[in-house]
């Protein structure tokens, strides 16, 4: 029997002796600050990702819930995709970011299957700046995954209707695109859940539908609400001849035009908003956009806006003429009827409207300002949702309070950088004020609202730099503000602070775009270029204005009339012959380029004196396009790129062009030939050559930029996607990863940093740090197998204050803390990610006993070290060749890679706690045996600054190395002497909490088996005697490890109950000395010798157990035959 046991017992202690080097869990933890290594995406270049920086956002367009629960929400931004709340409000989470459309014209829930959720992507509540869809999407998983369902070319979807007793018929309202005539217009259905669809209901192919409504009690009623509507670079034309309200009695096989029968008005029609309630099946409300514009259609005072049918749809009358339930139809016109009460109905404009009786009567709603969208839960109606220009409105109390969360969803116009360290960010914001923040704020991982503020002008147009402490901000009415950052404050030095809301362009003397463009020279940040239909400039901060330049546009007098339709809507996003684009070479002085939204460029090479139309040398532009951006060159005086944008013309291609030679000639570099005609959308079918910009209803381009270091490296950005041409736009691949599809307005490349900068037009401001490996990229490093890219400088920086945000669900997220590593492997090498084979499991992240160099938190494969055959490794080593931290089994993905050095050296030995808490058997230990010390933790020196060398190994392969620059925290005032006195002493406190942890370590080895061996060798003969020995041995143990760390601690605030003790109190100690750039203070050190002198005291302790106690005890159990209990030091450690 005994010798049985004492094979059974090794085999115990063979598994302890595992222990030491298992990966242990680490969830929660954050010793030692850990590496972090980016996510793992599908294409080459996808290992670098991008960061959400803020700031607060805007337009919501779509909401809906789910009937009868009031924890879930959805909501859809105008041109951000979907979020989802699942507890009533508080928290949002995206869940349409891996579709390729950003624009939510609609939501529906199934009212019997509310998992199913239906989806209309366009925005269909109209002014210039808005985007198109690529048809509707069907979940049946409540939103966590989606499937295009068709209708790909109807443009814009404004309404989902679903039978409520045959969940698989849905009506669609459809729009159109609308910039031009199309077949895809007008209400559609499905009869078996999206499969395929059919148009039940069509006018013409310039009439789309605006709204359609079903009985909630007989789903074979249905009206809708047929809309003629034209968008155009220079204006939008709202109803005319097919516009009218329709009813269908037969679930939509037939429709009758009630249009000026049954006491409706004859029209003509522009925009209509229907609504309907289960409380009363004969009560339809109609919002009607009729005439207010003599010019198109006489104008009757008799009509009203809000129109009533008591009786199902035979007979109407005028209830309302309320001016506010409708303001700018082509904006807003929709209502929303409770579902309890038919004379309680809610109409959404730039004032959210309410109505107790009938709509005879209106009192301010309180929901917002700019309403689009009402949700009324029809199970509980005193659940309200609005979607608005400023976010989503939320009330439980029928509209007597509302709550405001606020939304990630920004619409950026543009976005620039200053030259600060760290550098911040800024730029226009839709509704609301210019914005302005910081790319890294040093307060942890996120970026808090708090950090963001504006610089002047506002939700329109530009904010641009201008040496250290000025900003030039822009709005609309030609509004140009200068802000000081030194005082917060702003003034305005307008060109021509003429206010022309409400007058056509053509009227205007200087007509300024809703973003008319704003340029600071960059040979002179006191010279200020702006444009209206002529480039003005400033040279003393807009005390004074002079006119450099003629009119620079077509001049043509049919893009400058009033617009509108049946309401007039003369604003600054219609103004058309009027320049969109500015900019002087960065290399020649005076050399200047400018563009208009006609589809003129023009250049002048001697400061405005003499100007050059180089248009017509651009082939297959097309006429009247807008120019987006001019991009001089960084590398080349004679070379510029242009971003031409032609969807307000009805043509979706992407165009970007190239010159060399000062706008002589142009060469096409987008991939695509041919020139489509104005208004053709989606019928034209592209000619796309290999490398090209992919074709598709979002493939027109806004932004194209050259990196400031790298010739040929070109950026471009679509209306939904960002793509990379490393051979000057021969071809093309994206660089989309992480990035929602919002169209990406604006993109620009901090220089310092090499940091690529986004501003999307739905989702904010975004960041992909460190883009030197792409400026470094090459077909030869391409077809390599291994290549270290050379890395970018590192900042220490310190952490500072931050703001008192509370509850923030649009924080921006903060850069990797250290310095990033990119490498690239070709597939071969990577390890091929299709072998099934499981490896040996990769090294340990954690500490156990000294002598294991492993970190908890390290940098880890995503695979966890198996299923695959490479094995990478990077060193760190300072300027003695010394190897000062190891990241071991780092990303091994074909293509690139990256991880990140937090910028400190190994960390101490971890201590592992292998035995319950003394007084608490009801907790647990892990899996594996062990659980984590209640208090304390390793300690991680940061490395000082200096010339490091990353070396690189990839299995066998020949190392390969590059110099890593870790520089100062520019605020530090610190100096290199102390951070070296500082480093001296983290060392030695990271070497004390080795010798603690290695105590701590051997006595849990030895207490384990002392409680394992109580328990095998309860039926021994001799257990009493050995039950003894084992009772002092542990006793004698214990009192030692309670020197070390109170084992009574299980976590929490234990450590007010029982005191803290060395392992922590070493932590606490590298805390006060660390996290600024000084040496320790006189009273550190004194503390620390007094550490010093204790942990001597208990080592010689634990070496007289080992010895004494232990030894005797072993010698016991060998002389029973019983194996004995290890330490963890017999090979001398």
């Amino acid at each position: 029997m005994r010798k049985v046991f004492s094979i059974f017992f090794l085999s115990r202690v063979m598994l302890l002796i595992g222990m030491i080097s298992v990966s242990l869990p680490v969830a929660g933890q954050r010793f030692g600050g850990g590496n972090q290594v980016e996510p793992v995406g599908i294409g080459e270049l996808d290992a670098l990702t991008y960061r959400y920086i803020g700031p607060v956002g805007n337009r919501v367009s779509a909401v809906s819930g789910v009937p009868g629960d009031a924890n879930i929400y959805y909501i859809g931004a105008a041109s951000g995709g979907i979020f989802r709340s699942r507890d009533g409000g508080t928290n949002w989470e995206p869940i349409f970011d891996d579709q390729p459309v950003a624009a939510i014209g609609s939501l529906a829930v199934d009212p019997v299957n509310t998992n199913v959720i239906w989806a209309g992507t366009g925005e269909t509540f109209i002014r210039s700046n808005v985007l198109t869809g690529n048809g509707i999407y069907k979940s049946v998983d409540g939103g966590d995954t989606w499937q295009q369902l068709g209708l790909e070319k109807t443009g814009r979807i404004g309404r989902i209707v679903v039978d409520p007793l045959d969940p698989d018929t849905v009506f669609v309202a459809a729009m159109g695109h609308a910039y031009g005539p199309q077949q895809e217009r007008g209400v559609y259905r499905t009869q078996d859940g999206g499969k395929t669809w059919e148009q039940v209901l069509f006018v013409n192919n310039n009439t789309g539908a605006a709204d359609v409504v079903m009985d909630p009690n007989n789903p074979n009623i249905l009206f809708a609400g047929m809309w003629p509507l034209l968008i155009r670079t220079w204006g939008r034309t709202s109803g005319g001849p097919g516009g009218g309200l329709w009813m269908s009695t037969d679930g939509g096989d037939t429709w009758k035009n009630l249009t000026g029968i049954r006491g409706l008005p004859a029209g003509p029609y522009g925009k209509i908003g229907l609504g309907m309630t289960a409380a009363d099946s004969d009560r339809v409300y109609a919002l009607i956009e009729l005439s207010s514009n003599g010019l198109i259609a006489p104008v009757d005072p008799g009509h009203g806006t809000l129109y009533r049918s008591d009786n199902g749809g035979d007979s109407w009358r005028m209830v309302s003429a309320n001016h506010d339930l409708m303001q700018r139809p082509l904006y807003y016109t929709r209502l929303a009827v409770a579902p309890d009460d038919p004379d309680e109905l809610h109409t959404m404009s730039t004032r959210h409207s309410h109505s107790i009786d009938g709509g005879s009567t209106w009192s301010g709603g309180g929901a917002g300002g700019d309403n689009h969208d009402m949700w009324i839960d029809p199970i509980i109606p005193n659940r309200l949702v609005v979607g608005n220009d400023g976010g989503v409105s939320i009330s439980t109390t029928r509209g007597e309070s509302w709550a405001r969360p606020r939304m990630p969803i920004a619409q950026v116009y543009h976005v620039f950088v200053d030259d600060k360290i760290p550098y911040n960010v800024m730029g226009n914001r839709q509704d609301g004020p210019s914005t302005f923040g910081p790319s890294n704020s040093r307060t942890g991982g996120n970026i808090p609202i708090g950090e963001w503020h504006s610089v002047g002008g506002c939700e329109s147009g530009f904010a641009v730099p201008a040496g250290d402490h000025t900003i030039w901000s822009g709005c609309y009415d030609g509004i140009l503000d200068v802000y000081d950052t030194r005082t917060g404050h702003s003034r305005n030095v307008s060109p021509w602070p003429d206010n022309p809301e409400g007058w056509s362009a053509g009227q205007l003397r200087y007509r300024f775009q809703w973003t008319f463009p704003i340029h600071v020279s960059p040979h002179d940040p006191n010279k200020v270029f702006v444009g209206s239909q002529v480039v003005h400039k400033t040279t003393n901060q807009g005390l004074t204005w002079d006119v450099i330049s003629p009119d620079l546009s077509t001049g043509d007098p049919s893009l400058v009339l009033k617009t509108g339709g049946l309401t007039f809507d003369d604003t600054s996003p219609t103004y058309a012959a009027v320049l969109f684009a500015i900019a002087e070479s960065p290399l020649q002085e005076d050399l200047i380029w400018a563009g208009t939204n006609d589809g003129m460029v023009q250049v002048t090479r001697d400061g405005g004196n003499n100007w050059t139309n180089v248009s017509a040398n651009m082939p297959e532009l097309p006429a009247l396009s807008t120019v987006s951006n001019i991009e001089p060159s960084n590398h080349a005086t004679g070379t510029a790129y242009v971003a031409i944008d032609t969807h307000q013309i009805g043509i979706f291609e992407p165009f970007l062009y190239k010159t060399t030679n000062f706008g002589s000639s142009w060469t096409r570099i987008d991939g695509h030939s041919g020139t489509p005609e104005m208004g053709i959308g989606l019928d034209y079918e592209a000619t796309v050559n290999p490398g090209g910009i992919p074709a598709g209803p979002l493939a027109y381009t806004h932004v194209i930029r050259e990196d400031p270091h790298t010739p040929g490296l070109l950026f471009a950005g679509t209306a939904n996607a960002v793509y990379v041409s490393f051979d000057d736009g021969d071809t093309w691949e994206s660089l989309q990863s992480t990035l929602p599809h919002a169209p990406v307005h604006w993109l620009t490349i901090q220089p310092h940093f090499n940091d690529l900068v986004i501003g999307t037009y739905g989702r904010g401001f975004w960041i992909m740090d460190d883009i030197t490996p792409l400026q470094q990229m090459t077909n030869v490093i391409r077809s390599s197998d291994v290549h270290l890219f050379e890395p970018r400088d590192a900042y220490r920086f310190h952490s500072v204050g931050s703001p008192m945000s509370g509850q923030d669900p649009a924080a921006g997220r903060n850069p990797n803390p250290g310095a990033s590593i990119s490498y690239w492997l070709s597939k071969e090498m990577s390890g091929a990610a299709d072998q099934g084979e499981v490896d040996e499991p990769g090294e340990t992240q954690e500490m156990g006993i000294p002598g294991n160099t492993g970190t908890l938190n390290e940098e880890m494969d995503p695979s966890g070290g198996r299923n695959r055959r490479t094995r990478v490794t990077i060193e760190i080593l300072n300027d003695n060749g010394e190897v000062v931290r190891t990241i071991r089994n780092a990303p091994a993905r074909p293509g690139l890679n990256r991880t990140y050095w937090n910028m400190r050296y190994e960390s101490s030995a971890r201590a592992v706690m292998r035995t319950k808490p003394l007084g608490h058997p009801h907790v647990e230990l892990n899996e594996n045996g062990t659980r984590n010390p209640g208090d304390g933790r390793p300690i991680t020196p940061m490395a000082p600054p200096g010339i490091y060398t990353l070396q690189l190994k990839v299995n066998n392969e020949p190392p390969q190395e590059q110099p890593l620059t870790l520089l100062m925290d520019p605020a530090s005032m610190g100096s290199e002497t102390e951070i070296n006195e500082q480093l001296q002493m983290m060392l030695e406190l990271r070497n004390n909490q080795n010798d603690i942890a290695g105590m701590l370590n051997e006595a849990e080895i030895v207490r384990s088996q002392l409680y394992e061996l109580r328990t095998l060798l309860r039926n021994h003969d001799d257990f009493s005697e050995i039950n003894n020995q084992i009772t002092a041995l542990d006793e004698n143990i214990i009192g030692l490890e309670m020197n070390l760390t109170d084992l009574r601690l299980v976590g929490g605030q234990d450590n007010l109950r029982y005191p803290r003790q060395l392992y922590a109190k070493i932590a606490s100690l590298s805390g006060y000395i660390s996290g600024h750039d000084f040496a320790p203070a006189e009273a550190h050190r004194t503390v620390h010798e007094m550490y010093k002198e204790n942990i001597g005291t208990y080592m010689t302790q634990m070496k007289g157990i080992r010895e004494g106690a232990l030894a005797a005890f072993n010698r016991m159990l060998q002389e029973k035959g019983i194996g004995t209990v290890i330490t963890g030091k017999e090979g001398g450690n």
